[in-house]
């Protein structure tokens, strides 16, 4: 499975390894903040650009969900095939983002669908760095 980035952060893998070191609780409690992010940032901004991604559009939104993670995370596309040629949703994904040949620059703007959806970076970032930060505070108390 490809994985994407939508902000790199310098120091984020240390974090992240630390982070391993405490109890599986922790984890969890990190992961249900992360979901919680994701469905009120990430998940409206993924599905109102891919709505952009011509008549791909309302499949490709339908197709993208959150994934349970450390970090805020989406998933998007599925392999059911869901168009009548027999195109699955992860097929379409990046065709719906270049374009055509004949249909360039993709839909509307020269940017696509995939562009058009970092207007909650920022937020997202600062709430999930307050939530690492509850975390490890928490369990630091508790494991001293």
């Amino acid at each position: 499975m490809a994985k994407q980035a939508d902000l790199r952060i310098e120091g984020l893998g240390a974090v992240l390894k630390d982070l391993r070191k405490l109890p599986k609780e922790a984890t969890a409690e990190l992961r249900k903040a992360s979901i919680d992010i994701a469905t009120r940032h990430m998940l409206p901004s993924w599905k109102n650009a891919a709505m952009t991604a011509g008549n791909w559009g309302p499949k490709l939104a339908a197709s993208i969900r959150v994934r349970s993670d450390r970090l805020p995370a989406l998933l998007i596309g599925k392999d059911r095939k869901v168009y009548s040629g027999g195109a699955s949703t992860n097929m379409v994904r990046y065709p719906a983002f270049l374009g055509t040949a004949k249909k360039w620059p993709p839909f509307g703007d020269g940017t696509g669908w995939i562009a058009n959806r970092r207007p909650y970076a920022r937020q997202a970032f600062h709430e999930w760095e307050q939530a690492a930060q509850v975390v490890t505070d928490k369990w630091n108390r508790n494991t001293l």
